[in-house]
């Protein structure tokens, strides 16, 4: 079996008793069928934001289609694998979409639709009126960069070398983790 640690404890998973593993198995399945894709259509949730007005009988839908994907990664061994993204993308590149983005995100906040409704920055393919133009979130990001682009990374050099002296300060401390 397996070698684990939790915190300064070894535990030799080869010394379990079998009572052991279907307990913790029981209590493994439980959180990761109830908790876990819970969270996924819960309101605060990426899926729960984009279906604000889904019905009971849609969220129970689609925890259940989340559920059936878990249990297909207990099957297949991919529990707990991330896909790879590809190359990491440039920090500064990042900093200046994450500031782009917030700015985008706070000028939609003081802006009302037609019937009085808060306007919010559109997800993944949805999309929003601005003007004559229908836009993405992406497209708004790209938009205020191509605006704003100079302004933007003066601002977002100065986090990443705030961020990296606060990096330095901390490895000089000697802090452990």
């Amino acid at each position: 079996m397996t070698i684990f640690t939790y915190g300064e404890l070894q535990i030799d998973s080869a010394k379990f008793h079998e009572n052991a593993v279907h307990a913790l198995l029981r209590r493994g399945l439980s959180h990761l069928l109830g908790n876990e894709q819970a969270a996924k259509v819960g309101p605060e949730s990426s899926w729960g934001k984009e279906n604000k007005d889904a019905t009971k009988e849609q969220v129970a839908a689609q925890k259940l289609a989340f559920q059936n994907a878990a249990i297909s990664t207990l099957y297949d061994g991919t529990i707990g694998v991330r896909a790879s993204s590809g190359p990491k993308a440039d920090p500064l590149q990042s900093e200046m979409r994450k500031l782009a983005k917030a700015e985008v995100i706070a000028i939609l906040a003081t802006q009302k639709t037609a019937d009085g409704k808060k306007v919010s920055f559109p997800t993944g393919d949805k999309t929003i009126t601005v003007g004559a133009d229908v836009l993405t979130g992406d497209q708004l990001i790209a938009r205020r960069l191509t605006k704003h682009g100079e302004r933007i990374k003066v601002e977002a050099s100065r986090n990443l070398a705030a961020q990296a002296k606060k990096a330095k300060q901390v490895v000089e401390a000697g802090v452990d983790l």
